[in-house]
């Protein structure tokens, strides 16, 4: 008997529930799930937003890998309550919907008690409420019938299915255009960064170049004779710098 259910030989579904939800099992731990209401008393209460919580992953080591634990997580919620709720009772148990309402057909037994009993399938919400749903009821006969017809009809025209499914497949996941924009963006980013590398290499050669010529020659080579003084104290201290 395992010490979390308090010794008892029957689980309770709570309890279950309970550690196929538990993040630590994955090793991951979530923080202040319950907090002190009052320290004095040591009372403590479920923690609805009241105070922060703090989810810390990979905290230690796991003992369910992350990934079944999700399809865990994935396959409760797919059977929690709802119109959109899983059920197992029966091969076409929430396989078969209802056109009218959308709620799902359920497996009904009609005379029960005598020699005509037979098992029918109807719209769970057929008599919930005044007003009803109007769509009739199927046998299970019936209902597999119609899966072989639509089984069969999947096989002969098998090859005409798989070849719309992947045009759709082709049309949804066509990336061509976005990827040519891609390519384009990524040629102008090349081009820019050419023409910045060039343009720096361009001032740092102009910058050698005047460090490394007289003074006379610098104003020679660039005719900037009426910025004379402003230049002049740019290169003086230019040359300070460098010596």
């Amino acid at each position: 008997m395992h010490p979390r259910n308090g010794g008892h030989s029957k689980w309770n579904q709570s309890t279950v529930r309970s550690i196929l939800t538990n993040e630590k099992y994955k090793g991951d731990v979530l923080l202040q799930k319950s907090y002190t209401v009052d320290f004095l008393t040591k009372k403590t209460k479920t923690n609805e937003g009241e105070v922060p919580q703090y989810y810390v992953e990979n905290n230690h080591e796991a003992i369910i890998d992350p990934q079944i634990f999700e399809l865990v997580q994935a396959e409760i919620a797919k059977r929690n309550k709802g119109k959109e709720r899983y059920s197992g009772v029966s091969i076409f148990s929430t396989k078969v919907q209802c056109a009218e309402c959308g709620g799902w057909y359920g497996s009904k037994v009609c005379h029960s008690n005598d020699k005509y009993r037979r098992i029918i399938c109807q719209c769970n919400n057929k008599f919930r409420n005044k007003t009803g749903c109007s769509t009739p009821h199927l046998t299970e006969y019936e209902i597999k019938e119609y899966f072989i017809k639509a089984l069969n009809r999947l096989i002969t025209e098998k090859d005409e299915i798989i070849a719309n499914t992947e045009m759709i497949r082709k049309m949804l996941c066509d990336n061509s255009e976005l990827e040519a924009k891609r390519d384009a963006l990524q040629e102008e980013i090349a081009v820019t960064v050419e023409l910045t590398q060039n343009a720096v290499a361009e001032n740092a050669r102009v910058v050698k170049l005047l460090l490394s010529c007289s003074l006379e020659d610098f104003w020679k080579n660039l005719q900037l004779r009426r910025q004379e003084p402003v230049l002049r104290n740019w290169y003086i201290s230019h040359r300070r710098l460098h010596v």
